[in-house]
């Protein structure tokens, strides 16, 4: 039950996960010593990359499923704005960020999770992280790319969702890359329309990480 409530749930499961070793260590010598709790120990730590790989691959079977997903948002202008606000309408939970304190406000009314740095967004956006930054091509975006990688940890993704040149797409991907931080170019069409009709998105990437964004 506490998958849907909290992060700690696959911490919290290992330890019975982890038991049965020192159950049959217990049973067969009489006693329990130290070599039943090195067991435990190797697998409760075996557990976390297990799940977390696990969760990775179905993500997109979990969303089926009703297990809410959670992305980190940058920049809440006219396109940004109502992106959210469709991302919500299909129950995958914003953490949204945007410079303008009153937008972060009017979005978290209607459901979002409000942020007011980027800091606070990277983190509370738990686990894997993706953030998508949905903000003008050019300098901007450049400047927001280079102060949110060091924030990420090595896998994660970010989503530039600037429609720009795909000369600076790449000079992104390079700098990602530095980091170990998948990068994701994605052109962005719809418009204020898009909220209703949906948006057309022509996504450029790493195929094997793709799936981990699918689902949004």
């Amino acid at each position: 039950p506490s998958k849907k409530i909290t992060t700690w749930n696959t911490i919290i499961g290992s330890v019975p996960g982890a038991l049965p070793p020192v159950g049959g260590w217990t049973a067969a010598t009489g006693s329990i010593e130290a070599t039943a709790w090195i067991l435990f120990g190797i697998l409760f730590c075996w557990q976390m990359p297990h799940f977390l790989a696990i969760a990775i691959i179905y993500a997109a079977d979990y969303k089926k499923g009703g297990f809410k997903m959670k992305l980190g948002l940058i920049g809440l202008g006219r396109m940004g704005f109502h992106m959210v606000e469709r991302l919500l309408k299909h129950k995958i939970k914003v953490v949204a960020y945007n410079r303008n304190p009153e937008k972060v406000k009017k979005m978290s009314r209607k459901g979002a999770i409000p942020t007011f740095s980027d800091e606070e967004m990277i983190g509370k956006v738990d686990g894997k992280k993706t953030v998508w930054i949905m903000l003008p091509a050019g300098r901007v975006t450049d400047d927001m790319i280079k102060k949110v990688l060091p924030q990420l940890n090595k896998g994660d993704i970010i989503v530039d969702g600037a429609n720009d040149f795909y000369g600076n797409a790449e000079k992104h991907d390079k700098l990602c890359k530095k980091y170990s931080i998948h990068f994701f170019d994605c052109g962005v069409s719809g418009g204020i329309w898009g909220l209703k009709n949906g948006y057309t998105l022509m996504v450029g990437g790493p195929k094997n990480q793709f799936k981990c964004i699918e689902p949004f």
